[in-house]
């Protein structure tokens, strides 16, 4: 986990990300595994929102299952690829 944002090694393309949404139905504290990325908050947000049809096709996947307990774990084929010049 050397390194720090932005850099190519594991400390910089491997951070935290933290949400907490009482209402929302985020309450307890709860540790995902599965491998996401920015481009998932959105599409996750919106679904969380109660959003029925965006009406736009994201890049990224949603993950809403995952924090707020309706799946334990998200079995997924998926590659990120981390391009840094």
């Amino acid at each position: 986990m050397r390194g720090r944002k932005c850099w190519v090694f594991e400390g910089g393309y491997r951070n935290s990300c933290f949400i907490h949404w009482p209402e929302g139905g985020l309450k307890d504290r709860r540790d995902v595994d599965a491998l996401r990325a920015h481009i998932d908050l959105l599409p996750t947000l919106v679904d969380l929102c109660g959003i029925t049809d965006p009406k736009v096709d994201f890049d990224g996947r949603n993950m809403a299952s995952l924090p707020t307990g309706r799946k334990k774990n998200h079995e997924d084929d998926r590659m990120l690829v981390v391009h840094n010049q």
